[in-house]
C-alpha cells in the first residue's frame, strides 16, 4: 500500500463511515508509523480541513489518564487555533465522565453545564489518533471498551496504532484467555486492521533531509546512489527498522562535531562513520553490547567490508569516549586499506608476485617491488577530496 491509499482510505473512513467503529495501523516497532501519522497523514488531513489530535499511551496507567490527555491535547488545539465553536458538535461523553474527576468542577451541575464546560474537547470533523496501545499498563481489553465508547456512543472517529504481536505475545504471555477475548472484543470495536508496510524509500529520504548533519546531507547530495545504499541495509540488515537511521545519523553527527576543524577527513571516512554505525545498530540489541572484534582502527564484521566500524565510532557509543588523535591515524589507515582492496580487486600482477614470493626469482621479486613503490607514488599524487565537517 503506498502513502496515496493509506491517506485516502483514513480520510474516506474520517469522511463517510457510518459504522461506528475505529480503525487499527498495524506494523512492527520501528516500521515508521509515527513517522507517518506526524509527516504524512496530519498534514494530509490538515490539507482536507479535518484536524488530528495524537494521544500515546506509552506508560499510562488508567482509563482516566487516557481521558486527560485527550483534553489536554484537544485544548492545546483549540488555543493554537481558536475558533468560534459551532453548534452540532460532538461532545464525548465518554471522556467526560472520567475527566470530571480531575476538573475543579462540582458534579452537582447539570448536564447542560457539563457539555457547557468540556465544549473544549469538541471532536467534531477530528480524528482521534492513539498510539501504543500495546506499551500502556492499562489491560487492552479495558482500552478497547473505551475506544468502543468513543465510537458507538459518541461517534468519535478513532485510529488505533498498534503493534498487535505485541499485544498478542503479552497477552500469551499473561492469561492464555486474554488473547481470546482482545479477539472477540476487537471484532465489536475495530472494523478495519491496516497492516502498515509501505514502501519507505520517501521516509528514510525525509529523515535523511530533516535529521542528518550539514556534512552527511552533503554527501547523499553530491552521491545519490549513497541513497540506495541506505535503503537496502535499513529495509535488509536493520529489518525496515527507522529508529536505527535516526540513532544512527545522530551518533554520527554528534562525532563529526566533535572531530577538530583542523583534522582534513576524507569523504570515504565520513561514509564509514555513518554507513558502519548503521551496520552496527542491528547487532545492539537490550541486553548484550557486541564486544569489538577487529583492528586497530576498524572492524568489518560490527561494520562491513565497505563500510568498517571505526573504533572510535565504537568507543564513542560504548563508552562515549572520543579520541581526536585516532581520527587522523584511522582517516589514514581507511587510505591504505582502499588502496590494497583496490589492487587486489583487480589481481595486481605485482603485488601477486611479492605475495607469493617464494615461488619467484629474487629478480621479479625486486622488480615486483620497485613497480609496487611507484604505484604507491602514483597514488600519493591522487589526493582524496577533502572537506571541512559541519554540524
Amino acid at each position: 500500500m503506498t502513502t496515496e491509499i493509506l491517506n485516502e482510505f483514513i480520510l474516506n473512513y474520517l469522511k463517510n463511515d457510518k459504522t461506528n467503529t475505529s480503525i487499527m495501523l498495524n506494523g512492527n516497532w520501528g516500521s515508521g508509523k509515527s513517522h507517518y501519522i506526524n509527516d504524512e497523514l496530519v498534514p494530509y488531513l490538515e490539507k482536507n480541513c479535518k484536524e488530528v489530535i495524537i494521544v500515546s499511551l506509552y506508560g499510562l496507567k488508567s482509563i482516566d489518564e487516557i481521558s486527560k490527555n485527550i483534553f489536554i491535547e484537544a485544548k492545546m488545539k483549540l488555543l493554537k487555533n481558536p475558533k468560534v465553536l459551532v453548534a452540532g458538535k460532538i461532545i464525548a461523553k465518554t471522556v467526560i465522565k472520567s475527566v470530571a474527576g480531575f476538573t475543579p468542577i462540582s458534579l452537582d451541575v447539570s448536564e447542560k453545564d457539563l457539555n457547557v464546560f468540556f465544549e473544549t474537547i469538541d471532536l467534531s470533523n477530528k480524528l482521534l489518533v492513539l498510539e501504543d496501545i500495546e506499551r500502556s499498563v492499562i489491560k487492552i481489553a479495558d482500552v478497547l471498551g473505551y475506544v468502543n465508547g468513543l465510537v458507538e456512543r459518541d461517534g468519535v472517529k478513532v485510529l488505533l496504532v498498534a503493534n498487535e504481536e505485541e499485544i498478542l505475545k503479552n497477552n500469551v504471555d499473561d492469561k492464555k484467555n486474554e488473547n481470546l477475548q482482545y479477539l472477540s472484543i476487537k471484532e465489536k470495536t475495530i472494523s478495519d486492521t491496516i497492516l502498515f508496510k509501505l514502501n519507505n524509500e520517501s521516509a528514510i529520504k525525509n529523515i535523511m533531509n530533516g535529521y542528518a548533519s550539514y556534512t552527511i546531507k552533503k554527501l547523499f547530495q553530491d552521491d545519490n546512489s549513497l541513497y540506495e545504499t541506505a535503503f537496502r541495509i535499513v529495509n535488509g540488515v536493520c529489518n525496515s527498522n527507522l529508529r536505527n537511521l535516526i540513532y544512527a545519523i545522530q551518533k554520527t553527527k554528534d562525532i563529526i562535531l566533535k572531530i577538530d576543524s583542523s583534522n582534513e577527513i576524507d569523504e570515504d571516512y565520513y561514509k564509514c562513520l555513518f554507513f558502519g554505525i548503521l551496520y552496527f545498530t542491528s547487532k545492539i540489541n537490550k541486553s548484550v553490547f557486541p564486544k569489538w572484534d577487529g583492528n586497530n582502527y576498524f572492524s568489518l564484521t560490527l561494520g562491513d567490508k565497505n563500510y568498517p566500524l571505526t573504533f572510535v565510532a565504537y568507543k564513542y557509543l560504548r563508552l562515549q569516549v572520543f579520541d581526536n588523535t585516532a581520527v587522523a591515524e584511522e582517516v589514514a589507515a581507511l587510505r591504505k586499506y582502499r588502496f590494497l582492496e583496490d589492487i587486489s580487486e583487480y589481481n595486481d600482477k605485482d603485488l601477486s608476485t611479492l605475495f607469493n614470493y617464494s615461488v619467484h626469482t629474487e629478480e621479479e621479486v625486486i622488480d615486483a617491488l620497485e613497480k609496487i613503490q611507484k604505484k604507491l607514488e602514483k597514488k600519493d599524487e591522487i589526493k582524496p577530496k577533502l572537506f571541512t565537517a559541519e554540524p
